[in-house]
């Protein structure tokens, strides 16, 4: 087993995260809490794996489900979970969802893991907070 890294960005008013690495790593799980505007909008969020060098993505699943304004939505991405087509809650409140990135997905030096809104509603308004875990080999 390699080194747990944390991946950790609660910087407000963006909804685009990037993460690199200086040694390659692979993505156990990411976390995203993202708080929406009262700017009107349906907010689609997904992850990217972007080749910097190559300028290129390489790997980009989206969730199922898209966001409203003036909403908060609880995003957990990882491996071997059911992806979810809706926003549910256990006490009531619908509003957790999951999305699946293969297991073991390997992100090279250097290359670009990128969590964002691909409708850019308000990018420079919505909060999106961000955690997780990669294990540097």
């Amino acid at each position: 087993m390699g080194t747990i890294l944390e991946l950790s960005d609660a910087l407000q008013n963006d909804s685009n995260k990037d993460f690199t690495w200086a040694v390659p790593v692979r993505v156990l799980w990411v976390q995203v809490t993202n708080v929406t505007t009262a700017t009107a909008g349906n907010r689609t969020l997904g992850l990217e794996v972007f080749d910097l060098t190559l300028a290129r993505i390489l790997f980009f699943p989206m969730a199922e489900v898209t966001q409203a304004a003036s909403l908060t939505r609880y995003y957990s991405i990882a491996a071997n979970v059911r992806r979810e087509p809706i926003f549910y809650g256990p006490t009531g409140v619908a509003d957790n969802t999951y999305s699946q990135i293969p297991r073991g997905l390997y992100i090279r030096a250097g290359w670009i893991l990128r969590i964002r809104d691909f409708a850019a509603i308000d990018v420079a308004a919505d909060d999106m907070t961000v955690f997780g875990q990669v294990e540097a080999d």
